[in-house]
C-alpha cells in the first residue's frame, strides 16, 4: 500500500463504522488506504520530539484496539473472533486475529490472510472477506508481523521486509497446530493483498510443504523495480533495515534475493495472481516481470501459476476489495480457486516427507537399482527402497514412471560471473555502473545450471562469486551449491612469503579453495610456466596448511609437472601433458579436470560476441585446433589406471546450463564409458571437492540432490541434456 502520514482522526473514522459490514466503493478508497497504510512519515519523524512520537504511537495503539472492538462486535455473533498472540524464536511477540466457524465439532480448511502496507495492519477493509471465508467453511488466521502499525514503536521499527516478517506469519501455523484443533493444517492456504501478497509468494516458495495453494492480489513482485518507481523516501525505509543497509545501486543483492521474480523456478504450490494495469502503487511492470519469469520457468504450463490482469479497474491498487464488477469478479475467482484446492474433497498436503518413485536409479557410485522409491526428509535422503518395501508406497509424492533417477550433477570448473550484456558484449563480474543488471545475469547463470541438473558447481572466477554463493546457501536465491576461489592468485612478482599471505587472506575472505595460474593460455606464444617451483610450493603448501584445496590452471607439460610436484590438489586443462605427466598425476592422487569440447566449441559458436569483446581473430583458430588435441589428451588420460578424472567443463558466458554437453562429448567423441562419465560428475567429483559426505550419491544421509532424465543415460548419454526433475537439498526446482 502507499505511504501516508499518521492521522489522529482515524479513531473517529473507525468508530463510525461500528457494526457495519463495510464493502467500500471506489470513492472511499483514499480513507481506506490511509487506514491500511498508516505510518509516521520519515520526514516528519526527523523533526518531531520523542514525546510527540510517543503520543503518535499511543494513538495508533488506541486505534488498533478500536479496530479489534469492531471485529468482535460485528462478527462475534456469527463466528469465533479472538485476538491471539504467539512468541517467535527471537522472543518477539506477534499479534494475530483468529476467525473460525462456531461449530467446533469438526475441522476446517485454514487460510493465513496477510495484510498489506509498508507499515499496515489487518483492518476493516477485509471485514467482508473474512465473513465470506468463514461462512464458506474456513478457519482464518490474520497475523500481523514486525513493522505493523498499532503495536508501539519498537514493533513498528523492527520491520524486516521480506525477511523475518515472513517467519512471523508462518509461525501462526504453529499456534494453530497447538491451540486450534478446528484448523485442518493439511488443507492450508495463504493469501494477501499488496505487501501481504508478496509475503504469501515468499512463504510458498520457502515452505511449499506447508501450503496447498496461495493467492496474491496486486503483490509486490520485484524490489529493484519498486525502488525505481517510488520516491526516495521509500528506498530510505529499506536502507534503514539491517537486512538491506544500502541503497539499491550500492548493493542490489538483498533487493534481488527478496524479489519473487527471482524465485519462479522454485514454485511448487499453485498460485493465483491478480493485478491491475492502472495500479499506481505496485506498478504493473512488477507483475509483468513476475508473469514472464513464471512463463520462462514453465509454471503456467504446469498449472502452478494463474495470472489475470484487470484493465483499468475502479480502485486501481485496491480494486480487489472494491464493490465493483471487477472487484466482485476477482473475489469470485479467488473463492473458486481456494475451493478447488483446499475445500472439501481436496487432497491434504503431505508434511511427512517426500517420496519419489522411478523405474531405474543410478546411485552415483557405479550401481544401478530398479523399481525404486527414495524418501526425502528435511532436505536429506532418508531411505532408498526397492522390491516389496517400494511397492508398499502406493502414492508417492513424485511418480517418475520410466525415468532414471540419479544424483545431481557436479561441475568442478565454471565461471559463474561471465555473462553477455544486452549489447552482446562479454562482461565479467560486477559492473559498478549497473550492479543490478550484473547480479541478475549472474543469478540467472546459477539458476540455468541448476535447472540443467547441476546441483553443485565450483566457480573459479572472481570475488562476485562469494555473495552469490552465500545468497544461495541461505535460500535467498535458487541455484546450485557453489564453491568458489573468489579471485585467482596469478602475480609472479610476489615472493613465496607474500603468496602464503595471499592464501591466508583468501581464506579470511571466505574462499572455499585457491585458484592459481601456473602457465599462460593456448597458443605458441603462451608462457610454459608463469610461477616458479618455489612459488607453486608456497601457494599449495600454505593452502594445505590452512585446509584449502588448490586448483591450478596448467596448459603445458612443464606447468603440469611443476604443479603436481608442488603438491597441488587439482590440475585443470593439461592440454600438452605427456603420458608421464598423466602417470604422475595418478601416482600422486592429483585430481585431473580436462576439457574435451564445450569450452572450445562455445567460444567458436559465439565468436562474434567474443570478438566484439576483445578476443583477437587468431584466437579462434587456436581454439579450433585445440579440439582434436583435447580429445586425444582425454583418451590418453582414460587409459591411465587410477587417474581421477572429474567433470570440469570450464563453462563461461554462453555455456551456463549447457554443462552436460561436456559429458555428452566425452562419451560420444572421446570414448569415455557412460557409467564412468556419470561417476566423474557425481561421487568422484564430490570427493574431489571435499563433499563426499554431503552429496554425489543416492544413499541415506546425504543431501537430497537428485535429478531425473527421460530414458537411460547408460544407453543414450544425450538424455542428460534435458533433465525433467531437479531437486536440490530436498527442494524441487523442476518437475515433470
Amino acid at each position: 500500500m502507499h505511504r501516508s502520514s499518521t492521522r489522529p482522526a482515524r479513531h473517529a473514522a473507525v468508530l463510525a463504522v461500528l457494526a457495519v459490514l463495510w464493502v467500500p466503493a471506489a470513492g472511499q478508497l483514499a480513507a481506506q488506504d490511509a487506514r491500511l497504510s498508516t505510518r509516521a512519515a520519515p520526514s516528519d519523524s526527523a523533526t518531531r520530539s520523542d514525546s510527540a512520537l510517543a503520543a503518535e504511537f499511543a494513538t495508533q495503539i488506541a486505534q488498533k484496539r478500536a479496530v479489534d472492538d469492531v471485529f468482535t462486535r460485528t462478527l462475534g455473533g456469527e463466528m469465533v473472533v479472538r485476538k491471539i498472540a504467539y512468541v517467535v524464536d527471537d522472543g518477539t511477540t506477534i499479534p494475530a486475529y483468529l476467525f473460525a466457524p462456531s461449530d467446533s465439532g469438526r475441522r476446517y480448511p485454514t487460510i493465513l490472510f496477510v495484510h498489506g502496507g509498508l507499515h499496515g495492519d489487518f483492518g476493516l477493509a477485509h471485514l467482508a472477506q473474512v465473513r465470506a471465508l468463514v461462512r464458506a467453511g474456513y478457519v482464518v488466521a490474520a497475523p500481523e508481523y514486525r513493522g505493523s502499525t498499532g503495536y508501539g514503536r519498537a514493533f513498528y521499527e523492527a520491520i524486516d521486509y521480506g525477511g523475518r516478517e515472513v517467519d512471523d506469519v508462518l509461525a501462526a501455523r504453529d499456534y494453530l497446530q497447538r491451540f486450534v484443533p478446528q484448523a485442518d493444517l493439511g488443507h492450508m492456504a495463504i493469501m494477501g493483498y499488496s505487501h501481504g501478497g508478496y509475503i504469501a509468494l515468499l512463504a510458498v516458495v520457502r515452505h511449499p510443504e506447508l501450503f496447498r495453494v496461495a493467492v496474491a492480489h496486486v503483490p509486490v513482485a520485484d524490489l529493484p523495480t519498486r525502488m525505481r518507481t517510488h520516491p526516495p523516501w521509500y528506498e530510505a525505509e529499506f536502507v534503514g533495515q539491517p537486512s538491506y543497509g544500502s541503497p539499491l545501486h550500492d548493493d542490489p543483492l538483498p533487493y534481488l534475493a527478496r524479489s519473487p521474480t527471482m524465485h519462479a523456478s522454485e514454485l511448487r504450490v499453485p498460485v493465483l495472481v491478480h493485478a491491475a494495469d492502472n495500479d499506481r502503487d505496485v506498478f504493473i511492470e512488477e507483475n509483468r516481470l513476475l508473469r514472464d519469469a513464471m512463463h520462462a520457468a514453465g509454471k503456467d504450463a504446469a498449472g502452478l501459476y494463474t495470472y489475470r490482469e484487470f484493465h483499468n479497474p475502479p480502485g486501481g491498487h485496491s480494486f480487489g476489495i472494491v464493490d465493483t464488477p471487477q472487484g466482485r469478479s476477482s473475489w469470485r475467482e479467488t473463492m473458486e480457486f481456494l475451493a478447488r484446492r483446499i475445500g472439501d474433497g481436496a487432497a491434504p498436503a503431505d508434511t511427512g516427507g517426500l517420496t519419489i518413485r522411478a523405474a531405474q536409479l543410478i546411485d552415483g557410485r557405479g550401481g544401478v537399482l530398479h523399481d525404486v522409491v527414495v524418501t526425502v526428509r528435511e532436505g536429506r535422503i532418508a531411505r532408498v527402497d526397492t522390491g516389496a518395501a517400494a511397492r508398499q508406497i502406493t502414492r508417492p509424492s513424485y511418480e517418475l514412471g520410466a525415468r532414471t533417477l540419479m544424483p545431481g550433477l557436479i561441475d568442478a570448473h565454471v565461471h559463474l560471473g561471465w555473462w553477455f550484456d544486452r549489447d552482446s558484449v562479454l562482461q565479467v563480474g560486477i559492473d559498478r555502473r549497473a550492479p543490478e543488471v550484473a547480479l541478475r545475469a549472474i543469478a540467472a547463470n546459477a539458476r540455468a545450471m541448476l535447472l540443467a541438473g547441476f546441483t553443485t558447481v565450483q566457480s573459479v572466477g572472481g570475488p562476485e562469486d562469494g555473495s552469490i554463493r552465500d545468497a544461495i546457501a541461505r535460500g535467498d536465491l535458487p541455484g546450485p551449491r557453489v564453491l568458489t576461489s573468489l579471485d585467482p592468485i596469478l602475480d609472479p612478482r610476489l615472493t613465496p612469503d607474500e603468496l602464503r599471505e595471499s592464501v591466508r587472506q583468501h581464506r579470511a575472505r571466505g574462499a572455499d579453495l585457491i585458484k592459481l595460474f601456473a602457465s599462460g593460455g593456448l597458443g605458441a606464444t603462451a608462457e610454459p610456466q608463469t610461477l616458479s617451483d618455489a612459488q607453486l610450493a608456497a601457494i599449495c603448501g600454505e593452502a594445505h596448511a590452512v585446509g584449502l584445496r588448490t586448483v591450478v590452471h596448467a596448459m603445458t607439460a612443464q606447468s603440469v609437472r611443476a604443479a603436481t610436484l608442488a603438491g597441488c590438489t587439482e590440475i585443470e586443462h593439461g592440454l600438452q601433458a605427456t603420458d608421464a605427466d598423466l602417470q604422475r598425476l595418478a601416482s600422486s592422487h592429483t585430481i585431473f579436470g580436462p576439457q574435451v569440447c564445450l569450452v572450445f566449441q562455445n567460444y567458436l559458436d559465439h565468436r562474434r560476441v567474443f570478438g566484439r569483446s576483445g578476443f583477437p581473430p587468431e584466437s579462434f583458430a587456436v581454439l579450433a585446433d585445440a579440439l582434436p588435441q583435447a580429445r586425444a589428451l582425454f583418451r590418453r588420460a582414460l587409459a591411465v589406471p587410477g587417474l581421477d578424472i572429474v567433470l570440469s567443463s570450464d563453462a563461461v558466458a554462453g555455456a551456463h546450463g549447457r554443462n552436460a554437453e561436456e559429458l555428452v562429448c566425452r562419451v560420444t567423441e572421446a570414448g569415455q564409458p557412460p557409467m564412468d562419465a556419470l561417476v566423474s560428475a557425481t561421487s568422484r567429483a564430490a570427493r574431489a571437492l571435499g563433499l563426499g559426505d554431503r552429496t554425489g550419491a543416492v544413499v541415506p544421509g546425504l543431501d537430497a540432490d537428485l535429478i531425473a532424465v527421460d530414458g537411460d543415460p547408460l544407453r543414450d548419454i544425450t538424455v542428460l541434456r534435458r533433465p525433467t526433475f531437479v531437486m536440490r537439498a530436498g527442494r524441487v526446482h523442476r518437475e515433470p
